[in-house]
Formats: structure tokens, C-alpha cells, sequence
């Protein structure tokens, strides 16, 4: 998955990253990666020809056939499954276990939150601004209570008009 990918180049692994998914965008460096396929479906067959010591993906996103035919030939998967920014924060510091790289992930999340805070001070006592966000258009599907990008609003001291819905990403 692009946002898994990302994460890897952020803690320091991006020298690893053998292949990629497409619509892999960030960092700029992961577009000269050769690609596996679609990210919710990545061809198995790519995956065992590069001979991989580790598969990452999305455990929200990725299949499970998928991953149940990579263990059968012996690749081992390592799934994120971010949910609110805290989830953010937990997939970062369990992929910086995965790839050996802890101390990154602490430096990072720290730099993280760090940032979080800056952007509620400054828009501390400031009114708040109703926003929604579409995040797909046919069908129209939005965001939803437990989704990251409400809590994103929420820092930066907005209200997302559809922070009720159950689901996270509601048609």
C-alpha cells in the first residue's frame, strides 16, 4: 500500500523497498521501484520472482487471500492497521520494530505529535470551521467518526460534518 510505503522511506528503510504498489507517489524515490501491481491486489507471482524477506501492508485494505498464498510459499506479511491518529502512531512504531527500526520510529512519532501540538496552539481560541471532506465521487463516499482525517479537522480546530457516521469511509 502507498501510505505503508511512505512509512518505510520515513523510518529509513526506503533502501529495502524492493517494489511497490502502483499509485505509489511518496516519497519520489519509491517511483523508480519496479511495481507489483494494484494495491489491494498485488500479483503474488512478483512478489515470490523478487524474492522478498518481508511483504508490508495494510491489514484494512489488503486481502487476505493475498496474504494467507504469500505465507504458503513461505513470505512472511506484516500488516498495519491505522485507525485515528493514535493508530497512525501505533503502525509507526510497530513498523519500526518490523524493520529494525525503533529508534526511528520513536524520533518520528515524537516529531509527530510534536507537530499535532503546535497546530492546536495555534488555532486555540479561534472559531470553529464546519468541514466536509469527499473523498471519492461516484459514489460520492466521505469520511466518518473513526477516520484519520476527522481527527486531523479536529487538530487543526475544524468540525467535520459527518464526525457522527459509524464508518469510516461512508458512501
Amino acid at each position: 500500500m502507498p501510505n505503508v510505503v511512505d512509512d518505510a522511506y520515513a523510518l529509513g528503510a526506503g533502501g529495502d523497498v524492493l517494489a511497490v504498489t502502483d499509485y505509489t507517489e511518496y516519497p519520489a524515490e519509491a517511483s523508480s521501484k519496479r511495481s507489483i501491481g494494484l494495491p489491494m491486489i498485488p500479483s503474488v507471482e512478483k512478489i515470490v520472482a523478487l524474492h522478498a524477506d518481508l511483504v508490508l501492508g495494510d491489514g484494512n485494505l489488503n486481502q487476505a487471500e493475498t496474504v494467507e498464498e504469500l505465507q504458503r510459499v513461505g513470505i512472511p506479511v506484516f500488516l498495519v492497521a491505522p485507525h485515528g491518529t493514535e493508530g497512525i502512531y501505533h503502525s509507526l512504531a510497530s513498523l519500526g520494530m518490523a524493520l529494525d527500526q525503533a529508534d526511528s520510529a520513536r524520533v518520528l512519532i515524537a516529531q509527530l505529535r510534536a507537530r499535532e501540538a503546535a497546530v492546536r496552539r495555534r488555532v486555540s481560541g479561534k472559531p470553529v470551521i464546519s468541514v466536509l471532506v469527499p473523498i471519492w465521487f461516484n459514489p460520492i463516499t466521505t469520511i466518518g467518526k473513526h477516520d484519520f482525517i476527522t481527527r486531523l479537522i479536529e487538530i487543526a480546530g475544524g468540525h467535520s460534518v459527518t464526525s457522527e457516521l459509524q464508518q469510516e469511509w461512508r458512501k
